[in-house]
């Protein structure tokens, strides 16, 4: 094994593990804003007088989006790090990153301009800075994987690996 293919694999797994903790990440987010952000509540009991299956709708649909983004960062988090230890041979996951990666360039795109065009409260403008940090790094985890495993599949087309 050469040292480029040691540092393929090595970097398929690592991302591949940071993918998943960003995963965690997102479903304790989650946990706690539905339960503290002041925002989520008003907007809840908003819709609850407004119209009751509306707001079940709208818990429905960001539950269901966390929950989504939870099992993608997982399932290509796991397969990211069965790939390092050539027990993945299909491409499936690599799409499915490259689309993830797509959807995060876009989201972080446009928080930096609503806090560019919109007037913010400290609280939420430091909150949508950590959260392009932390999108900034999802994007940078996810490319980290798919160039990986495009290069280790050249390696091995090659006779190399």
């Amino acid at each position: 094994m050469t040292a480029k293919e040691r540092r393929l694999l090595n970097t398929l797994y690592i991302s591949g593990s940071a993918l998943i903790a960003f995963g965690i990440l997102v479903v304790v987010k989650f946990a706690v804003e539905w339960g503290t952000e002041e925002m989520y509540i008003l907007l809840i009991q908003m819709f609850l007088e407004v119209n009751p299956p509306l707001a079940i709708v709208f818990i429905s649909l960001t539950a269901g989006v966390m929950i989504l983004e939870f099992f993608l960062c997982l399932y290509i988090g796991l397969s990211a790090k069965a790939d390092s230890r050539d027990k993945k041979k299909g491409i499936f996951y690599i799409v499915v990153a490259f689309i993830m990666m797509a959807i995060m360039i876009v989201s972080v795109a446009l928080t930096i301009f609503l806090i560019i065009t919109s007037p913010f409260e400290v609280f939420y403008l430091l909150e949508n800075l950590v959260y392009i940090g932390v999108g900034i790094t999802v994007i940078f985890c996810l490319l980290q994987i798919i160039t990986s495993s495009i290069k280790k599949r050249k390696l091995h087309k090659k006779g190399v690996v």
